[in-house]
Formats: C-alpha cells, sequence, structure tokens
C-alpha cells in the first residue's frame, strides 16, 4: 500500500509542476481550452498528491 502511495505522490506532484508550467506559458486567455485543461490538470495532480500523502501517513503503523 506503501508504494502506491509513493506512486500517487509522486506522479501527481509531476502532473501538477508540469500542467502549472504549461498553464502558465498562455497570457491571455485567448486560447482559453488549453489554458482551462492545464488548469483543470494543475488541480487534479494537487488531488492525487493530496490522496497519496493521506494515504502514507495510515499506512505507517506504530511499532
Amino acid at each position: 500500500m506503501k508504494f502506491i502511495a509513493v506512486a500517487l505522490i509522486a506522479g501527481g506532484l509531476i502532473g501538477a509542476i508540469f500542467s502549472s508550467l504549461k498553464y502558465r506559458q498562455y497570457l491571455e486567455w485567448e486560447h482559453w481550452a488549453e489554458k482551462l485543461t492545464y488548469l483543470l490538470m494543475t488541480i487534479a495532480g494537487s488531488v492525487l498528491t493530496i490522496i497519496g500523502i493521506v494515504l502514507f501517513v495510515f499506512t505507517i503503523q506504530p511499532e
């Protein structure tokens, strides 16, 4: 389960960073479809990262 949590964290971070950089390339909303797509991908990557962190925290068991 920790492997899945780490994969979610890594995938979410990489996706959020990449889409955030692509989102900032478009200065105006003239390319609104691409800008909106990258904004939604940034949000989705952030949500995946948060889910991965929550899973990771709950899979840690005290010894």
